[in-house]
């Protein structure tokens, strides 16, 4: 069940954040690929591309989950984290 982003994640998102993306692989092990990140409305989006593991593994088994962190001017790094199901 999609959970809703609060305000200040979706600034984060807004903003030039980076993240990881884990899915699961066939076997059940993890599948962590960095990606950027991005937020659309009460969404958070990244990037991916056709022919790689993350797409597969989603439509597969749309668990998921993410870490994303962003350094604003260099100062010390914000980070969040959520799951998907």
């Amino acid at each position: 069940m999609p959970i809703a982003l609060p305000e200040s994640v979706k600034k984060v998102l807004e903003d030039k954040a980076y993240g990881h993306v884990v899915t699961l692989n066939p076997n059940g092990r993890p599948q962590v690929t960095m990606v950027w990140m991005d937020v659309e409305g009460n969404e958070a989006l990244f990037n991916t591309a056709e022919g790689r593991k993350k797409p597969q593994n989603l439509r597969r088994d749309p668990r998921s989950s993410f870490l994303f962190r962003i350094v604003p001017n260099r100062s010390p790094i914000s980070s969040s984290a959520a799951p998907r199901r």
